[in-house]
């Protein structure tokens, strides 16, 4: 479909339903102080006039190069003397009428005359005059605005005011705008790995949280999602700052000069990089990748978004476009009316796997909810490439929803990290070694061991201390159509397993590793064991409270898991110094589905604990080590085991 055709769809939508023209649902007489009011026409007062460049390509700030969307009539810039260093928000109320779909503008400015980012949205094109009610957000640097309205057709506007109103307020807007849209589906059960973020919410610590990226984070921004996060965390005290430029992503503020303007100036607790600007020629990966580890040098905390809605990427019904869409499928590979890959997720999810920041997956959670929506086509956007009022409050639902988890966090499980399992691309070689070339370049995880002797005596909390009592062990995980593999490195001089034998309690009998699996969404979970002579034993617990008994028929050892083990040393033997040895254990996929009754796949989250015992002559404590950490030394804490992570 040609451009010009869909600017012209996305017109006609907008006729189609005036969602959030027919009148404000919040309480207006209770609203703070007016800021700005326009009685009567706006032709009555002193705007200033822009003289159209429809059809010429121009800069629009914070946005990039567009088509100039028509001529604009502006207010005098006014003071909006709020309190500074703080956002604040404010509710617009206008009555307009316009025969094709224009804007309604703010501008903002710090208090040196700087232009910073703005926020716009439709107005819609009506036969009859509509009463708006729209809420903007001014942060932390705005000191005045400057509203206008913009359109190539004409619009005409009066009884216009703006006043200051409450965040309990924008909230209920914001439910005012959803509640007109189908409801959303998100599936995410467990917390991301933002401790700290989580601890500010809930304690009231002060929090500076910069938005990072292009106009499509400025629409995030804007879709008032703070305003819902600050109602499901009263105590918090957030502090949510925009900065963005127009078309650009991570390869611009890669470079030190820019971040150091864009990030480091701004001071962040937590920075969040999204934006659908970050694909570029290149390995822009790579430059994702730059700009995340010059963010933990700063010691903040890092996100990364995968790219909300912008572009609607639906083919449209041929017979009439502006008729409500049949569902429709979608994949990474779909491509927009450019012809361009905008949904793919997978090179954010590797980027956010090798650097070990999370990563909310905005993509995935709107093209369902588009492809499912059965709305028309552009119901969601402003214009091409933006979000209106609806497709902000869609990414603004979704934002909330991934901050809300944060309520589970707690100082317990605040070192929860998510576990990146790598797609084999070749048919693998299996050995006790890992000598196949998959296994290079793929996220290792460090088992961290238990310190459980501080508790002792002081003498025996003493002699421990001075004797290295930990054991290094590291794990790395592979999987394919069929299998999941974990490989295991473990550095210890004096090896041990005294009973080869499968189906056994091998961790009484020497050096174990263990992998617990289990679906989020059932109570059952596996144990499975490899030791230094390369035994096995496997467990299927319906649920915990099977644990110790022998309801589970344990002696059973049950098909689908083969392991392999080295040692670099000789085992058995206390005489000498051994140096460490590795394991592969190799699980099938579909063993996994069967006894658990759960797909294992991107769709169904599963969670894991890589966990593992080592004894030495040379120590006078055994050691104990996991990853995730865990409040204690049980293995059998599923609810503090880390989420998995498929990457493509």
């Amino acid at each position: 479909m040609k451009i010009s055709m869909l600017k012209n769809l996305f017109a006609a939508v907008g006729m189609l339903s005036v969602v959030f023209c027919s009148g404000c649902a919040l309480q207006t007489e209770n609203m703070g102080r007016e800021i700005m009011r326009y009685d009567g026409s706006l032709e009555n007062h002193n705007w200033k006039y822009l003289k159209s460049e429809a059809g010429k390509m121009v800069y629009v700030p914070f946005e990039g190069y567009y088509k100039s969307k028509g001529g604009r009539i502006q207010s005098p810039v006014v003071k909006l003397n709020k309190q500074p260093g703080k956002g604040t928000y404010y509710i617009i109320e206008f009555k307009a009428k316009a025969s094709a779909q224009c804007y309604w503008w703010v501008d903002f400015f710090d208090a040196a005359g700087n232009l910073l980012p703005d926020n716009n949205s439709a107005v819609y094109p009506t036969s009859q005059e509509s009463s708006y009610c729209e809420v903007f957000y001014a942060g932390e640097q705005v000191d005045s605005i400057c509203l206008a309205f913009v359109s190539e057709k004409g619009v005409s506007v009066r009884d216009l005011v703006i006043r200051e109103t409450s965040v309990q307020e924008a909230a209920e807007w914001c439910d005012s705008v959803y509640k007109e849209l189908p409801e959303i589906v998100f599936t995410e059960k467990l917390p991301s790995n933002l401790p700290k973020t989580a601890a500010a919410l809930k304690n009231g610590t002060p929090w500076r949280i910069v938005m990072l990226g292009d106009s499509i984070m400025n629409d995030t921004y804007n879709s008032m999602f703070q305003s819902l996060v600050k109602r499901d965390f009263p105590k918090s005290n957030c502090e949510f700052i925009i900065s963005v430029r127009g078309n650009t992503g991570c390869w611009y503020y890669e470079n030190p000069e820019y971040f150091k303007s864009y990030v480091t100036d701004l001071k962040p607790n937590l920075l969040i990089i999204g934006g659908i600007s970050n694909p570029a020629e290149g390995n822009w990966t790579a430059s994702i990748g730059k700009v995340i580890c010059q963010a933990q040098k700063l010691g903040c905390e890092v996100l990364l978004l995968t790219p909300p809605h912008s572009i609607d990427w639906r083919t449209p019904l041929p017979q009439n476009p502006t008729l409500p869409q049949p569902i429709m499928t979608w994949n990474e590979k779909t491509r927009d009316f450019r012809n361009k890959e905008l949904l793919a997720q997978e090179p954010y999810l590797k980027i956010a796997a090798e650097t070990g920041v999370p990563v909310w997956n905005l993509t995935k959670y709107c093209a369902d909810y588009l492809a499912k929506s059965g709305k028309p086509l552009g119901y969601f956007n402003r214009d091409l490439i933006h979000n209106n009022d609806r497709g902000k409050q869609l990414i603004g639902r979704f934002m909330q929803a991934y901050f809300r988890l944060l309520k589970q966090a707690d100082s317990e499980n605040s070192d929860l990290q998510t576990v990146s399992v790598v797609r084999v691309k070749h048919p693998i070689q299996i050995d006790d070694r890992m000598s196949d070339p998959a296994w290079k370049n793929v996220p290792e995880y460090k088992l961290i061991p238990f310190v459980t002797h501080e508790s002792s005596p002081p003498k025996t909390a003493s002699a421990v201390n001075q004797t290295k009592y930990w054991t290094d062990a590291w794990a790395k995980l592979l999987y394919d159509d069929k299998n999941l593999y974990i490989g295991f490195r473990i550095e210890n001089d004096d090896i041990h397993a005294m009973k080869p034998k499968d189906q056994e309690l091998l961790f009484l009998y020497g050096d174990t590793l263990e992998v617990f699996l289990k679906p989020v969404d059932s109570n059952g979970y596996f144990e499975l064991y490899v030791n230094a002579s390369g035994n096995k034993t496997t467990y299927f617990f319906p649920s915990r409270s099977f644990l110790g008994t022998q309801i589970t028929q344990l002696t059973s050892l049950f098909p689908g898991v083969d392991v392999y083990a080295h040692v670099d040393g000789t085992l058995n033997n206390s005489s000498d110094t051994d140096f460490g040895w590795t394991a592969v254990m190799v699980v099938s996929r579909k063993m996994l589905e069967d006894k658990s009754g759960v797909p294992f796949d991107e769709h169904h989250p599963w969670t894991t604990l890589l966990a593992g015992y080592a004894y030495s002559k040379n120590k006078i404590h055994s050691s104990c080590f996991a990853y995730p950490k865990l409040p204690g030394l049980n293995y059998h804490r599923t609810e503090y085991y880390a989420p998995l992570l498929l990457v493509k």
